[in-house]
Parts: C-alpha cells; structure tokens; sequence
C-alpha cells in the first residue's frame, strides 16, 4: 500500500486516496514525488513496487537482479571464475519468484562454462547413493542423506533438490574429481531441453528394463578417462534406470544405442547407484552389491571387483558383501 497526498502531506490511509493520482509519496522523507520509480516508496509487498523493484523492510528498493543461472553470469561477465555464485534459478522455470536466492557452485571453464553443480555423488563418506535410495535419485525435495550446502559440495554427498526438481536441462556435464581435485570430465546435450534432471530419474518405473536414455549426444570430453570409468569412457549416452547384466540394476549408466536390456551378458554392470542380481518381488532392499558408484567390467571382471570407493550396503540376501574398491573417484553432475 502506498501512502498517499492530500493537502501537502503524505498520509496513511487505507484505501489509499490520491489528491492526484499523477502523485505518490516517498515513505522516507514524507514528500511528494512523481512515479518516475517506486524507489524509496513504503510497501506491504512486492506488488506495490511498479517498476520492478522489491519490497525490502516495508519499503521499495531497486536492486540489480540476480541471474538465473551459472550460463547467464557466464553470458553477463565473460571472464567469470570457477566458484560460487549466488543466484535465482527461479527466472528458469514457469513460477519465477524475484525473492528466492541460492549460492550455487559454477563452472565457467569446460566447455564454455556456465554449469551448475547439482549432485555429487562422494563415493567415501559413509553415506550409501545406492539404486534404493530413492530419496536422492527421486526426491523432489528430499536429500537421502547428502548435504545441500553447496559449499561442501566436494567433500560429502550433494544434492540441490530445487534445481533437480524444477530447472529445465539443456545439457549435462559429469565431472570426475579425486577429494575435489578434477581428473577428467564430458559434456552431453540433453535428450529434452524442457525437463528438469529429476525427470529422467522419475518417468522409468523402478526396477524396469526402460534404459531411459539421457542425453542425445557427446558434446566434449576433457581430460583422460579411465578405462574402467563407467559414465564417461565410451562415447555413448547416458540412461536411467539401466538394466546392464541379467537383474543388475543402475540408476544411471552410459550405454550404446540400442543396448538390450537386462543382458546379453551378466554381471557386468556398471554406472551409479546400483542393485545388483535384484529379483523382483524378492530381495526389495539390496541387493549386492548397493554401492555409489560401480566400474565398467573388463575381461576376466565382474561386478565383485568394480565397487568405486567404501558407500556400499553391506547386507544383503548372499550375506556381508565387503568391498573391494577401485580407487577414491568422486562424481560430480552439473546442468546448463
């Protein structure tokens, strides 16, 4: 509410009446101004505020807008940092909200920069990522466990739940790191530049043979892969919801084009959050191993020797399952 100008004075009255309407008062200095701007002017809300101002302490405050995303800092100031940036990733979405704010990790450097970090999957910090932990790999608000500071966002399992849930992806980029020192690193496009991550995690049923794919294509790769890495070595796409051996399940995984589903081979799985030789109906909490992260099998391998990390449940139907990691490879996933 405004106040308003009658007789050379600003008053409090509700409605507010106007001497004139071309008029309106400054809830400051109690004068009478033309509403060039709403600056300075009292408020109830951001609606009182015409000229796209806000309504900061009952009172109309022009501030510069905040980007809605790490692309548009990037656009805005060409030589941007790797860092963090505070941001309102609700500009990118049908419900845009002028007063939400969020700090955000960026990465301005590979493939033109301009990508928020929205999980990291920390294969060493107890926390368990596995193909049950649906509160992670669905949840549009829930964490499963990881943190949502992104300031920690290296150190321990991360998660931005709004952005996962709500903000369109146009492209994806799975970065590796070693205790947040980045190894190597691709980029995909998206294969539906109007849906959000939590998306592809949702629309396969769980336990199905969907391999829901991803991404429509490889777009750079930096660095060197490891060869048993299993998101980033081949230059295939990424699915959800992979079924890669018979009953080895992986909430995310990169196959080829046309990869049958649930075999032909079995135990070769590989990819992120997994359950392997899971029977539907029978072993509904894990399966071995339910592990973070699982290496791509090579000749002579098989899953029992391709757990990334210590995240691993160790109960399931064939006993303890010990882990037998491969190394300390953290995952890290960004969208543009």
């Amino acid at each position: 509410m405004f106040d308003t100008y009658e007789g050379g004075a600003c008053l409090a009255t509700t409605p507010p009446t106007c001497a004139s309407p071309v008029y309106v008062c400054s809830g400051k200095t109690s004068t009478c101004k033309i509403p060039v701007d709403s600056t300075n002017l009292v408020c109830a809300s951001n609606a009182s505020c015409f000229d796209g101002s806000t309504c900061v302490s009952g009172v109309c405050s022009i501030a510069a807008p905040l980007p809605a995303s790490c692309e548009a800092v990037k656009t805005a100031t060409p030589t941007a940092a790797n860092g963090y940036y505070l941001i309102n990733p609700t500009l990118s979405t049908g419900s845009p909200d002028a007063s939400y704010s969020t700090l955000v990790y960026c990465d301005m450097t590979n493939d033109l920069g301009g990508w928020i970090q929205i999980m990291t999957l920390n294969t060493n910090d107890s926390n368990v990522l596995d193909y049950a932990n649906t509160d992670f790999w669905a949840g549009a608000t829930l964490l499963g466990g990881a943190t949502s500071d992104p300031q920690r966002s290296f150190m321990r399992d991360y998660k931005h739940a709004y952005i996962f849930a709500n903000v369109p992806v146009k492209a994806i980029q799975i970065q590796v790191h070693i205790e947040g020192v980045l190894q190597y690193w691709r980029s995909w496009t998206a294969q539906f530049t109007t849906q959000p991550l939590r998306h592809y995690f949702t629309a396969p049923a769980l336990y199905g043979s969907a391999n829901y794919q991803v991404t429509s294509a490889v777009r750079m790769t930096g660095g060197s892969p490891w060869i048993n890495d299993p998101v980033i070595v081949d230059s295939n796409n990424l699915f959800s919801h992979t079924c890669t051996g018979s009953n080895d399940y992986n909430r995310l995984s990169q196959l080829p084009t046309g990869h049958a589903a649930c075999g032909p081979v079995n135990n070769v799985g590989w990819g992120f959050g997994t359950s392997y030789d899971y029977a539907p109906g029978t072993y509904v909490v894990c399966s071995r191993p339910c592990s973070d992260v699982e290496a791509r099998a090579v000749a002579g391998t098989n899953w029992v020797s391709g757990i990334i990390g210590t995240d691993i449940n160790p109960t399931n139907q064939y006993g303890t399952q010990a882990p037998a990691p491969y190394g300390n490879y953290d995952y890290s996933i960004f969208i543009r």
